[in-house]
């Protein structure tokens, strides 16, 4: 029995002694989707109901149902935004993935389900003030805990090394023309707004200063820098627009452009290039990756750290494998400050500022 199954087996053993009505705080890659499914073998459930905020998540679970030749388990799916079509329902047992993703209506909804239903909440990342809110909404709270760093320490997980690389916004190349025809590059535009969001306090101005970083020439070329140099690696990277995305050069796989070719032949290890804004965070299987490049990372760490542990699956073929993770941001104190938000999943010691 490896550690991974060890992990697994406690954290069964935790939720089944508990009050059944709980969440499971396990780190990706340990197997949340076998350790609630075990749950429901164990309890002997007939009928059950899965709730997932992102229809992407299904596949995974459909996958691991083959894998453990549990298709006899009747199992109903739903997204958070259709949850509340099955509060007329019955089920012996509801399981919430990604809960941490779940608006504070769709809680309210997850709170009627729990009041009835024995209930498995899992989530692989979820910071203090997550975990209040959740807790103050359904009452659910973690019955087991495994960390990402336990996960590093472990093995279950690859070492890893964290690159932030910081450059100046662009101050030559014309980025936006006022309505009066007077021209701004980048650096001179997020300065005006930055001015005007601090003159006016107006919130809208956030907006206006992320939207720059978002689609910024500077970082653009650092992305296209860092692709260069990577070689064959297989390289995930996360883009804020897909405007920036689709500048790559590369296969993308985003909102405006769901070509699930280019994403299977990524997942499955037959391409090794592939540029997205989040569909690919977490509850989808894909062969590892050697490296992350970020030319944009919201200043949310749950969605930060389940992003960067895509790349942090262990390899058999390369057991002292230590996974890079390559962050651009702007010299701006607006993105600095949110990458510090942004990781806080991370031992800091293993982050290294590149000016």
């Amino acid at each position: 029995m490896d550690i991974r199954d060890e992990i697994q087996l406690t954290a069964i053993e935790y939720f089944l002694h508990g009050n059944k009505k709980s969440i499971l705080l396990i780190a990706p890659r340990v197997g949340k989707c076998r350790i609630a499914l075990s749950i429901l073998e164990k309890e002997g459930a007939k009928k059950v109901l899965v709730c997932y905020p992102r229809k992407d998540i299904k596949k995974s679970w459909l996958d691991e149902i083959e894998l453990l030749g549990l298709q006899h388990l009747q199992i109903e799916y739903s997204t958070t935004l259709s949850l509340k079509r099955c509060l007329d329902e019955e089920y012996d047992y509801v399981i919430f993935d990604e809960i941490h993703e779940y608006s504070d209506n769709q809680l309210d909804v997850v709170d009627k389900l729990v009041e009835t239903t024995s209930s498995i909440a899992l989530t692989g990342t979820m910071t203090a003030g997550m975990e209040k809110n959740i807790a103050k909404r359904t009452g659910l709270v973690p019955c087991f805990k495994y960390t990402i760093e336990e996960a590093v320490r472990d093995g279950i997980l690859c070492d890893y090394e964290i690159n932030i690389h910081v450059v100046e916004l662009d101050d030559k190349i014309p980025y936006y023309e006022s309505k009066k025809g007077r021209k701004y590059t980048e650096a001179g535009w997020f300065k005006t707004n930055e001015f005007l969001r601090k003159k006016t306090n107006n919130p809208f101005f956030d907006n206006k200063l992320r939207n720059i970083v978002q689609n910024s020439l500077s970082k653009l070329r650092k992305t296209k820098a860092l692709l260069r140099d990577s070689g064959d690696e297989r390289v995930l990277i996360f883009c804020g627009t897909t405007k920036t995305a689709d500048a790559l050069g590369i296969p993308v796989y985003h909102s405006k452009n769901r070509n699930e070719e280019n994403f299977i032949a990524f997942c499955e290890g037959l391409r090794d290039k592939i540029a997205t804004i989040n569909l690919a965070r977490a509850g989808i299987k894909i062969v590892p990756i050697q490296r992350a490049i970020f030319n944009f990372m919201s200043g949310a760490p749950e969605p930060s750290a389940q992003s960067i542990c895509r790349v942090l699956a262990k390899e058999l073929w390369n057991p002292a494998k230590k996974a890079q993770i390559d962050i651009i941001i702007s010299d701006t104190t607006h993105e600095k400050i949110r990458m510090h938000t942004a990781l806080g999943f991370f031992d800091q010691t293993k982050i290294k500022w590149i000016n």
